[in-house]
């Protein structure tokens, strides 16, 4: 076998548009990640909750922390994000929105192929990750 030559593989455009997606939107939200924990950390945004008094709440859970500070539960922290230490929503949720983002990038794509069983799926897969980050479904 030659090891200098490589054959390529053969790559769909819609993998490459969903590669392509998926790398920019995860560095846009690692950065925004590191940018927001930045200005939280060195109290360049005034958190909701003062990080003096976060080691207070360490061992606290979820909904007790939440009760303690009239946060709500679900989207609530919304209307929180000029607090420092909501910003850091801001990157965590475009790093969990690129999936999607990249699902419906390559529907056109699908489409144009006339591949009615991936569109389907694919369809299938947004409605139900869009569902699920919504809320609307509290068990």
């Amino acid at each position: 076998m030659d090891r200098g030559k490589k054959s390529p593989l053969p790559v769909d455009s819609e993998q490459i548009r969903y590669a392509v997606i998926l790398q920019k939107g995860a560095v846009v939200g690692f950065v925004a990640v590191i940018i927001t924990f930045a200005l939280y950390v060195f109290g360049f945004i005034t958190p909701y909750v003062p990080l003096e008094d976060f080691p207070l709440y360490c061992g606290t859970d979820a909904h007790r922390y939440m009760a303690d500070h009239g946060i709500g539960a679900g989207w609530n922290w919304i209307h929180l994000l000029l607090y420092g230490d909501f910003m850091n929503y801001i990157g965590i949720v475009i790093l969990m929105s690129i999936t999607v983002i990249c699902y419906v990038a390559i529907v056109p794509i699908l489409l144009k192929k006339r591949d009615w069983i991936f569109v389907a799926i694919v369809i299938a897969e947004v409605a139900l990750l869009i569902t699920a980050s919504s809320g609307l479904l509290n068990f």
